[in-house]
């Protein structure tokens, strides 16, 4: 049974929009949902459930293939490449797996035995190499086919790594530590490219690139949003504010005219990434820490996780005004967290 129908159009005023915003709501996990990602053409979202790993058709919320190997229990961290083909997987602090889903979904272990304590992973757009951070601070590049070499390991820092990202032409890898800053590194020959970024702010716990990889959004403990100028290696707005705890997720929409962004205060809100204002938001539905939110690959979708165990589906068409600082409630009733 298809578990969402097609957009509503939103008409009418800011609020009236936040009204409208919630599309749907899947119950994917009797536990937490930490991770979630989505193919290039936004027609497959992976997250895990519990048990099993499943790839979700993002218009009717079926689930399209499943992976119930005993590695595919309790997983936190999962990634898939742009075009479906691999899906990079992991326990909390555990051990990095690749499920190849097109050549009869092989599942090989990437790292040797011993190496373990995953903290976050990523997959390249092209599918050709997969990255993880470990808790130990570093950070391991490795090819998936023979046109992508492996790097091996990045000296990232000496603290617990929270997030990689890709760039979109998959040449960089970007990547944030607990207690240090931004590093952007060179996937190919594992070289660092220009200085750290922001030295001087908190722990930084969420990345994403925008769509032609020039800037680079980062979501901090201390609940704000800054957006890096990677050529110039400084911030090129001021600090997106609004939330009340730690910024966990942020993402680019695919025309990176809006930044999305998850916090543990449970909510989500949408920015335009030019002038930093708040233009839908703060959303509520989820009951538990927001853990990621994704742009569809049109930008009229966002999909978000939760620590509540569901996936949740909003409309962000049209937006561009300023959200009104009213307490509205969306389509479900907002529990607060």
């Amino acid at each position: 049974m298809a578990r969402a129908s097609g957009l509503v159009r939103p008409t009418g005023t800011a609020i009236d929009r936040r009204q409208l915003a919630l599309i749907a709501t899947w119950k994917v996990s009797s536990s937490e949902v930490v991770s979630m990602d989505l193919t290039a053409d936004g027609t497959r979202l992976v997250a895990p459930s519990g048990n099993s790993i499943e790839v979700y058709d993002t218009t009717t919320g079926d689930s399209m293939i499943s992976l119930t190997d005993d590695c595919a229990k309790n997983i936190y961290h999962v990634a898939i490449s742009g075009d479906g083909s691999h899906v990079a997987f992991s326990q909390e602090n555990g051990i990095p797996y690749v499920w190849e889903i097109r050549n009869g979904g092989a599942v090989t272990q990437r790292l040797t035995d011993g190496i373990s304590g995953v903290t976050c992973i990523a997959v390249s757009y092209d599918g050709t190499r997969v990255a993880c951070g470990l808790k130990n601070g570093k950070v391991y590049i490795q090819g998936l086919d023979q046109t992508a070499e492996s790097i091996g390991v990045l000296n990232a820092n000496n603290s617990h790594v929270l997030s990689v990202v890709f760039s979109p032409n998959g040449l960089h890898l970007a990547t944030a530590s607990l207690f240090s800053t931004i590093r952007v590194w060179d996937v190919r020959t594992g070289q660092p490219v220009g200085e750290p970024l922001g030295a001087d702010t908190d722990a930084v716990i969420s990345l994403s690139y925008s769509h032609n990889g020039s800037l680079l959004a980062s979501g901090l403990y201390d609940n704000t949003i800054r957006v890096w100028d990677l050529q110039k290696g400084q911030t090129v707005i001021g600090s997106l504010v609004g939330h009340s705890g730690a910024v966990a997720c942020v993402a680019f929409s695919s025309n990176s005219a809006h930044i999305a962004s998850g916090s543990w205060d449970c909510t989500i809100r949408v920015y335009d990434a030019h002038t930093g204002r708040t233009v839908l938001g703060p959303l509520q539905g989820h009951t538990s820490l927001v853990n990621s939110v994704i742009f569809s690959s049109d930008a009229t979708r966002l999909f978000s996780c939760s620590s509540d165990g569901t996936v949740r589906i909003w409309n962000v068409q049209d937006l561009g005004t300023p959200a009104a600082s009213s307490t509205a409630a969306v389509l479900s009733t907002a529990i607060k967290c």
